[in-house]
């Protein structure tokens, strides 16, 4: 079980809408399906395609994000994982990973948020973040979360 951060930024995504669609999902929707490109067999190779993909779809745009990186960890998603979705510094709900998951491509037109992991059918909304500790601006992108995973995984728990 790997606990991670996910990122959700409101100018273009929402906890309620992943939610909503049963997903997990990134943006750079410009770089296309990339179905091709999975199952991931060599990390490094992954990230230069993906980096090459954003800067030339994205016109030579570079951010300190790390799109590669993003994309990366979101294709390591898998079942018995935990998600706490963010929006900055508020976590919003954790989703659960509840049965194997896929890479899907959404409709960009529809979804900024396209590049996504699917079904996700177990969530808990969080209200005053679950005192779960955030960093001051949030996660970044996707990553793993420092904290205790017992906690997380506590949410899930029936309550007596």
């Amino acid at each position: 079980m790997t606990v991670w951060l996910l990122a959700i930024d409101r100018e273009h995504s929402s906890y309620e809408e992943l939610k909503y669609r049963k997903v997990l999902g990134q943006g750079w929707s410009a770089i296309g399906d990339l179905s091709p490109l999975l199952p991931v067999k060599n990390e490094q190779k992954f990230r230069e395609i993906i980096t090459n993909f954003v800067s030339y779809v994205y016109d030579n745009w570079t951010d300190n994000r790390d799109p590669s990186r993003i994309i990366l960890n979101l294709t390591k998603f898998s079942k018995g994982d935990y998600v706490i979705c963010c929006e900055g510094e508020s976590a919003r709900g954790i989703a659960r990973l509840t049965e194997s998951v896929e890479y899907h491509y959404d409709n960009p037109k529809l979804y900024e948020y396209s590049q996504v992991i699917y079904p996700v059918t177990s969530w808990v909304d969080l209200s005053d973040n679950g005192h779960i500790k955030i960093k001051s601006m949030g996660p970044v992108g996707i990553q793993k979360y420092g904290g205790n995973p017992e906690y997380i995984a506590s949410f899930f728990e029936p309550k007596t």
